[in-house]
């Protein structure tokens, strides 16, 4: 064979592998397209929904506990300094009996639990 017999084999493999390869990725995306469509569109759902709620409002009121804790300890209860330690570590004990205590209500009652827990 020649030299350009051989380019030309060469360029006709070549671009038939591209091609198959071009067509498996075009499958893989449309597969993920629509997996992602399909997971996105379950947000709308309600109990997904109710689930983001509850869990955006409790980490927002933790936060804000967290963060103005020591002052409240300082400015309104006018204990010492040395006492902030221990309040947040009653705070994050708290938490941790909490989850505890929240994981084992919505194992036992699913949904109906919150309203268990807020009243």
């Amino acid at each position: 064979m020649d030299n350009i017999a051989k380019l030309d084999a060469t360029v006709a493999i070549l671009s038939t592998l591209m091609h198959s390869k071009a067509y498996c990725l075009q499958r893989i995306s449309d597969d993920y397209s629509r997996r992602a469509y399909r997971v996105l569109s379950t947000i709308w759902s309600f109990n997904v929904s109710a689930c983001l709620t509850i869990a955006s409002i409790g980490f927002a009121g933790m936060f804000t506990v967290f963060s103005y804790l020591a002052p409240t300890m300082l400015e309104v209860t006018k204990v010492s300094p040395e006492w902030i330690p221990f309040g947040l570590a009653a705070f994050g004990v708290g938490g941790i009996i909490g989850n505890i205590a929240g994981g084992k209500l919505f194992d036992r009652f699913q949904f109906r639990a919150v309203g268990y827990g807020a009243s």
